[in-house]
């Protein structure tokens, strides 16, 4: 028997700060232009906590009903709650930030956050979902929101979070 260890990490360029007003006008536009299918998305996805995800279609129809104006302002707002969650957790106790780079470059600062698999998450452990889990979102979303915070990938491979899972076994 053994506990997991799951950490996320985010990263900005040294000396930099999250804009996360940037990232939520970012969502903002996204969501004022956004196709009905891209609404879609967002609600079946289950972000917007007044309606539930949905795992099937009626007809290639989506099953929360809803107009597309209301989802359309139901969406933004829940984008800018889950956005604002995420900027306050940044200077919270849940997470540590650490400098990593040389003298040659300004290097990236790095926000971690985490704890024991199958234990209560933290708020920002949670918080971070807006971020990390870009496969719930339409395609361009979170990297457009991401790009606009100021989130950087210090590895090259596209991603800008991480999350990963220590295994340890007794």
């Amino acid at each position: 028997m053994g506990t997991d260890m799951i950490i996320r990490t985010l990263y900005v360029i040294a000396g930099t700060e999250p804009d996360f007003a940037a990232g939520k006008a970012a969502a903002a536009r996204l969501v004022a232009g956004a196709e009905p299918a891209e609404l879609d998305v967002v609600l079946d996805e289950g972000w917007a906590a007044d309606i539930e995800p949905t795992t099937h279609r009626r007809n290639g129809e989506p099953t929360h009903h809803l107009p597309t104006d209301q989802a359309r302002q139901l969406i933004a707002h829940t984008l800018d709650e889950l956005l604002e969650g995420a900027a306050r957790t940044c200077t919270s106790r849940e997470v540590d930030r650490y400098h990593l780079g040389s003298g040659q470059s300004p290097g990236v600062e790095m926000y971690a956050t985490g704890g024991p698999n199958g234990a209560e998450s933290s708020f920002a452990f949670t918080a971070w979902d807006i971020l990390v889990e870009d496969h719930r979102l339409p395609a361009g979303w979170s990297a457009t929101i991401n790009n606009a915070i100021g989130l950087v990938d210090p590895a090259g491979n596209g991603r800008v979070a991480a999350t990963v899972t220590f295994r340890t076994w007794s």
